[in-house]
């Protein structure tokens, strides 16, 4: 109920429209009801995606996924999924929010694509696989955010009938930045890629090198480790993106075997065009602090102490562009009030135009003999 009417919201065999259906009161049939409107989804390429698949030759929709709140301001917010594309390129369940401030006259979608990304504007969740998604949401505000209570859709995964919370949006020291000249929730970047432990990374598009010792999930985070002379396990893609437009990453981690002095467990990313430009870093992790690593220049470029990367996940934000790199971090939580560290900044990151490699990447793991546990990772380029 809102402004003294009901709003229901519906897929039905259009399964590229979401219907909007106002009725006046609880005890009104909804084939009397007024001022219906279709809400279409946003494109890829100029295509719209499809909201459900549909049984009963065509005749309803059997498969989809769609909640609705209204947030203490009075503002309406959609949460659904895509559940296909109707141009033939294919979806993997994203999952997209809406929001309207004018009582559903007219929506748009919170938070825009960048340039080279394969997701619509809006998309919070995007794993690159149609088989690992959230599923039987519900969504509501929570303390200045959006929460979405979900199950799992997971395979090879087991955890379809585990219970998430996603929060989304609300207060943080420091945001996405703007696509445009002036702030607004809808105008803000989105992840390219996201990642939590429904499924083990190289299960959901990852490429996974070297032979873990550990890799299973368990109460919610993945665990991964290697050991032994010359091991290790990473998860790696080959993210699309300019030097200048650069990505930004966010990650929780916790390290139980690590080390600041040699690659064992973190993370490490490279921009590289193969032509003239080639910078890379690695964030080395133990179990008490993390070192950022200029692996062009062969040092170090900050190291952080008294971290408690053992007994705390910590959550690290991180981004890279040309020879710019920022890195934040705090103790990982799902508090309202995210206030950040700033770890270190500089603009001279090492560039290798001798030899640069071809391609940009993200690898993260146990980069050698090491242990630790994820409970996200997801990046943005473009």
């Amino acid at each position: 109920a809102h402004n003294g009417e009901f709003l229901i919201y519906s897929i039905n065999s259009t399964v590229n429209q979401i219907k909007q259906t106002r009725i006046g009161s609880a005890y009104d049939s909804i084939s009397n009801s007024y001022g219906n409107t279709v809400i279409t989804g946003n494109a890829i390429s100029e295509t719209s995606f499809i909201f459900a698949t549909l049984a009963g030759g065509g005749e309803y929709a059997a498969d989809s996924d769609l909640a609705a709140f209204v947030d203490p301001d009075g503002r309406l917010y959609l949460v659904a999924t895509y559940f296909g594309n109707g141009g033939g390129t294919g979806a993997t369940k994203q999952v997209t929010i809406y929001r309207s401030d004018d009582n559903g006259e007219s929506w748009a979608a919170v938070g825009t694509k960048g340039s080279l990304s394969t997701g619509g504007d809006g998309i919070w969740w995007e794993s690159g696989d149609s088989s690992t998604y959230p599923t039987n949401y519900t969504a509501t505000a929570c303390q200045g955010r959006v929460i979405v209570v979900t199950n799992h859709g997971a395979d090879p995964g087991n955890e379809d009938n585990s219970l998430s919370a996603f929060y989304l949006g609300g207060w943080s020291q420091v945001t996405f930045p703007q696509r445009g000249d002036y702030a607004s929730q809808l105008d803000q970047g989105v992840w390219t890629r996201t990642w939590v432990p429904f499924d083990i990374p190289d299960d959901v598009g990852w490429t996974a090198a070297g032979t873990a010792s550990t890799e299973s999930i368990d109460t919610g985070v993945l665990a991964v480790a290697a050991t032994g002379g010359g091991a290790s396990r990473t998860y790696s893609l080959n993210p699309t993106s300019t030097e200048t437009q650069g990505m930004i990453l966010r990650f929780s981690v916790q390290c139980t075997v690590g080390s600041v002095t040699s690659d064992v467990y973190g993370v490490t990313l490279r921009l590289a065009d193969g032509i003239s430009n080639d910078r890379q870093i690695t964030i080395r992790l133990s179990t008490d602090s993390f070192r950022v690593r200029d692996d062009n220049a062969g040092s170090a470029l900050h190291t952080e102490t008294s971290v408690d990367l053992d007994g705390s996940f910590i959550e690290f934000l991180v981004a890279m562009s040309e020879s710019n790199l920022k890195i934040w971090y705090r103790t990982a939580g799902n508090g309202s009030d995210r206030t950040w560290t700033t770890a270190m900044a500089t603009t001279g990151l090492n560039n290798n135009t001798g030899s640069p490699d071809s391609n940009n990447l993200i690898q993260w793991g146990a980069l050698g003999a090491g242990s630790g546990k994820w409970a996200e990772f997801h990046y943005a380029v473009g």
